[in-house]
């Protein structure tokens, strides 16, 4: 299996898991999933996405510190890819702020 295809089986995992309030172990998938991503390209939209929700995750578990610190690397790696006036950047950084 390469690793896109890897990172999608992990990914919607992740969203049944969540789906089923089964939070811990969709955290623990989109762990997974951000493993997946260490290999592709750095403007890979997937890697931003993954760090998102895993930001969403732990802020819903009441992990403030890491969904922060989560938050911020997704808006650096939307940044990165899209550049700072892009829409998705906007998203990202009201969702934080």
């Amino acid at each position: 299996m390469d690793m896109a295809t890897k990172w999608e089986t992990l990914s919607k995992q992740a969203e049944v898991l969540e789906q089923q309030g089964s939070i811990a172990a969709a955290e623990a998938m989109w762990l997974s999933a951000l493993e997946e991503t260490r290999s592709m390209q750095p403007d890979d939209l997937r890697a931003a996405y993954t760090v998102d929700c895993l930001a969403d995750i732990t802020n819903r578990q009441d992990k403030v510190v890491l969904a922060e610190l989560f938050f911020k690397q997704a808006v650096h790696l939307r940044t990165q890819a899209l550049g700072p006036d892009h829409v998705a950047v906007a998203a990202s950084l009201n969702k934080f702020g």
